[in-house]
């Protein structure tokens, strides 16, 4: 198979199957007329492994992610729900002098997004995400992008859900992409998920304590222009263009309530997929298998 077509193709099942995350993020519950906000902070590290590009095995990488989250929901009416966040992301890569990858990836970027009532079983929720995503230690104008995203939800009964909808990136090699998940409470204790905002299935140990196992990711799409990022003989120049970051992981965890106000999640596994695609310079970079850990709090108010 032509590596453009597996590429694309690959591109397509990850969407597929992680695209909710987002636009799960920004439906709005309606579980109440009053706001509900937080405050979510998290820490990941995934670790080193060698790495392989432009047909050589050279040196190896590892990446540390940071993440800051603000953001709120609302009604606006009895079949209108709104929300609104404020994100930051910070990829710090380590890798081996020569490696044609940022040191930095960066994210800043204001959430927003609508969920309208159709019935007792329907709902669209549209998602906006302008911001700036950019390679290097500043946020620089041309990552600008908005990332834009339509879902609709069938609530089939009280215990299952299934949503689908489309994502428009113009940071991504495939712009335009479908996505499909599902929610189902399979049990009292039980929940098992399709992207939302992870493919896993969780069980409840009791109030406040929750084991989880499945499969995540991080990344996205970024503008890279560095003048020091040098690009392997025979590829063109890695100024000016678009890269696409990924991690794949699979692991469990626990998310644990200190209170009602605050909680906390821990996880832990093994990444088995990491990659930074030029896709315009037919370039990508990968590494092999590497462990990887999480911790996040997050605050209610």
């Amino acid at each position: 198979m032509p590596h453009f077509l597996f590429r694309s193709l690959s591109a397509c099942l990850f969407t597929l199957v992680f695209g909710l995350v987002p636009a799960m993020r920004l439906t709005a519950q309606p579980g109440g007329s009053g706001p509900s906000s937080s405050l979510e902070v998290s820490y990941a590290h995934s670790g080193s492994a060698d790495l392989e590009y432009a047909g050589r095995n050279a040196g190896d990488l590892s990446v540390g992610a940071f993440t800051v989250e603000a953001k709120t929901r609302l009604s606006l009416n009895p079949g209108l729900f709104g929300s609104a966040g404020l994100g930051w992301e910070r990829y710090s890569i380590d890798a081996d002098r020569g490696v044609p990858v940022p040191e930095t990836l960066q994210v800043l970027k204001l959430d927003v997004g609508a969920t309208f009532l159709l019935d007792r079983s329907w709902s669209v929720t549209i998602g906006l995400s302008p911001g700036f995503y950019s390679a290097g230690s500043s946020i620089k104008s041309d990552g600008f992008n908005v990332p834009v995203l339509a879902l609709a939800t069938w609530r089939a009964s009280p215990t299952f859900s299934l949503s689908g909808g489309l994502r428009y990136d113009a940071f991504s090699d495939n712009e335009v992409l479908p996505f499909l998940g599902f929610r189902w409470q399979a049990t009292p204790a039980m929940t098992v998920s399709l992207g939302a905002p992870r493919t896993e299935v969780a069980y409840t140990l009791r109030e406040g304590a929750e084991l989880f196992f499945g499969a995540s990711f991080q990344g996205g799409g970024f503008h890279v222009d560095d003048a020091a990022l040098a690009a392997p003989a025979g590829y063109p120049s890695l100024r000016d263009t678009e890269m696409a970051y990924r991690e794949i992981r699979a692991g469990g965890g626990v998310r644990w309530a200190l209170s009602p106000e605050f909680s906390i999640d821990l996880e832990a596994g093994w990444m088995f997929d990491r990659r930074f695609d030029y896709y315009d310079r037919s370039l990508e970079v990968k590494t092999d298998g590497a462990v990887f850990a999480r911790v996040g709090v997050t605050a209610r108010f």
